[in-house]
């Protein structure tokens, strides 16, 4: 388990980058959508915005966009399909975000999650998360919605990072799951640390993705 010693007053910061691309298949963004309509009742209200910060990064169009909890929305009008997978420029405007959070010297690190099909377009910057990785700066866990992608449709740079190929109706169990984990920083005592599962426990809901 993780320790991350959190001040009270201090928020929790995590980056979603949602795939909701061209390529997205439909029973995957139905789990979403059921899911994020039962989840946008709780991240909205001020308590959780107060100590839990949430940016998803979606595509819209050609564009890559960003929505956060900090403004009154909500996050279903991502959920839908639209959008060529340029993974590689929403990683890039993902990390950037992080690395911002990270400058101001945090004592909880930022979250970072990836959930797409495993389908891109243009380079994906695999070095510059590594890096952030290995540095334990950040904790990031990537999922691979679709069960039949190769990972040289990926590239190889996800084999040396935490991803995991979720399981056929595993979505809203693991953003459930993630959701739990935010819960914590809602009202947490100032003596008390956030406290994040191994590896192996993501690997409940899917297999970690190998060479």
């Amino acid at each position: 388990m993780f320790n991350l010693s959190p001040k009270l007053k201090e928020p929790l910061h995590m980056v979603m980058l949602l795939d909701n691309s061209y390529v997205f298949d439909s029973a995957s963004l139905t789990d979403l959508k059921k899911q994020f309509e039962v989840l946008d009742q709780h991240i909205f209200q001020k308590e959780f915005r107060s100590f839990v910060h949430i940016d998803l990064i979606y595509f819209d169009g050609f564009e890559v966009k960003k929505i956060n909890n900090q403004s009154n929305g909500s996050f279903l009008k991502c959920l839908e399909i639209s959008g060529l997978p340029k993974i590689g420029e929403a990683l890039t405007q993902s990390l950037d975000q992080i690395e911002s959070i990270i400058k101001k010297g945090p004592l909880i690190k930022p979250w970072l999650f990836i959930f797409h099909q495993g389908f891109k377009v243009g380079d994906i910057p695999w070095d510059r998360l590594i890096k952030l990785s290995n540095e334990k700066k950040l904790f990031f866990r990537g999922f691979i919605l679709n069960q039949t992608i190769k990972l040289n449709a990926i590239q190889d740079g996800i084999t040396s990072l935490p991803y995991i190929k979720l399981k056929p109706g595993k979505i809203p169990d693991m953003l459930e799951f993630i959701f739990k984990l935010c819960q914590q920083r809602v009202g947490m005592p100032e003596d008390q640390s956030i406290k994040l599962p191994s590896k192996e426990a993501f690997a409940l809901w899917g297999e970690p993705v190998t060479k």
